[in-house]
């Protein structure tokens, strides 16, 4: 159990390094970014779009992931306690 709880405080250490170190990509949007970099306005009206998109689908793709790791325990779970013979 010791194992688990390093593990787990390493990986979160090591992604407040990562954020810590790439602050300046981390904050800005990408998609702006990059349409900001070349001219026309069709390209800035793109870039807004597409960051637009990609705050919408946020909660979504978190709520399937948290989705899918909740089933997923409960089925590594349910197939543990069937191998030693306990009720499910």
């Amino acid at each position: 159990m010791v194992d688990l709880k390093m593990k787990l405080k390493l990986k979160l250490l090591f992604l407040y390094l990562f954020f810590l170190m790439n602050q300046g990509a981390i904050f800005a949007c990408p998609a702006c970014k990059d349409a900001l970099g070349t001219e026309g306005a069709l390209s800035l009206a793109r870039g807004y779009f597409l960051s637009i998109m990609m705050m919408l689908s946020l909660p979504f793709i978190l709520t399937g992931t948290l989705a899918f790791l909740i089933v997923r325990t409960y089925q590594r779970k349910k197939k543990i306690l069937e191998s030693v013979g306990a009720p499910v």
